[in-house]
């Protein structure tokens, strides 16, 4: 493989058709430098969704991991939150929705049960063979009427989403999990669901760095992954976050510090163009803008499509040649961080 499809591969992470590999899965996961899958419920058996026996799903992630072209560890991630997000059921892998674990106390005693229980998933998580949680969800729930958050936030307030996803957060990556704060710069006040179309939220930028950026900031120095939106923050930029280089670089990068990798929301949803010359420009625009990396989970043919794009655009332009470089070494150093069961 040459060095810029290796390159273009190293920053698309994608997903899985069902429980087993296909042949053809098989042939793509041992062809490209590829940085991990994330797995869905069309991963798990039923007996891996109860939570009764996960036997199956650990063979399957041995697999991949076997599959590997290099030898640091891929990023095995799952949206474990809790509540409705939770691929994984069981007392210790869904202990409710994030709103109201500890009963929704910001004192030390409840702040100490978030970080336990984030702990016991993170155990559990990692025994199974994942390496990575997206999880906490940052975002402060300012809309009643925005469902597709709802009580996937640790509450209403500014200090109470940082103190609880700060204990969630730190809990989880006691126990060898990566976590990823999630959606930045905030979504809570978002009218419609990013998975079904665009949204466009209005908050002021004085607004954003009185509430939504509040929790951030708190958080990013013990982050190694932050998850862009793909709503539209309309007093900075008229792009959505996960293009704009006004949100990733002049916001995240330089003013809130943040040297981490810059992960992207799922490139399959709705807020994302679906034409395939319009899907593939906006991949291109998001790792020029600062995305590291790119989740696309919906297809072997999208993920693979994915690569030929950013290959492609790297061998045109120098410039994005060196802006996939430096996401390449993000990511590869995030992987590096993979803490192994045993170790």
């Amino acid at each position: 493989m040459n060095n810029i499809r290796s390159l273009a591969s190293s920053v698309v992470s994608g997903a899985l058709s069902g429980t087993h590999l296909t042949a053809e899965e098989k042939a793509f996961l041992a062809r490209e430098a590829h940085p991990g899958v994330t797995l869905f419920s069309r991963n798990l058996t039923p007996e891996s969704r109860e939570g009764s026996d996960h036997r199956a799903l650990s063979t399957l992630i041995a697999q991949v991991q076997s599959l590997r072209t290099g030898t640091a560890p891929l990023l095995i991630s799952i949206d474990q939150e809790g509540g409705r997000v939770a691929r994984l059921k069981g007392a210790i892998l869904d202990p409710g929705p994030a709103q109201l674990l500890a009963q929704g106390k910001i004192d030390s005693a409840g702040l100490e049960e978030i970080r336990i229980c984030a702990y016991a998933m993170g155990q559990k998580l990692r025994e199974i063979g994942l390496t990575c949680n997206f999880a906490p969800c940052l975002d402060i729930l300012t809309k009643s009427e925005n469902t597709a958050i709802g009580n996937r936030v640790f509450g209403t307030t500014a200090e109470g989403v940082a103190l609880r996803g700060d204990a969630f957060l730190q809990g989880l990556q006691q126990s060898g999990i990566l976590g990823c704060l999630k959606h930045f710069p905030g979504q809570g006040d978002a009218q419609v669901d990013t998975h079904a179309g665009s949204a466009v939220i209005s908050a002021s930028p004085e607004q954003l760095w009185a509430r939504e950026l509040v929790p951030f900031r708190h958080c990013l120095s013990s982050a190694p992954m932050v998850m862009v939106a793909h709503c539209i923050y309309s007093a900075i930029d008229s792009r959505e976050a996960t293009r704009s280089v006004l949100i990733m670089e002049d916001l995240l990068r330089k003013k809130l510090g943040f040297s981490g990798v810059i992960v992207s929301d799922d490139m399959r949803m709705g807020a994302v163009a679906g034409e395939i010359n319009a899907w593939c420009e906006y991949l291109c625009e998001s790792i020029a803008a600062g995305v590291d990396l790119l989740l696309v989970c919906e297809g072997l043919e999208h993920w693979s499509t994915a690569i030929d794009v950013l290959e492609k655009e790297a061998l045109r332009s120098t410039v994005f040649q060196r802006r996939l470089r430096e996401a390449s070494a993000r990511v590869l150093s995030l992987r590096g961080k993979i803490s192994q069961p045993g170790s």
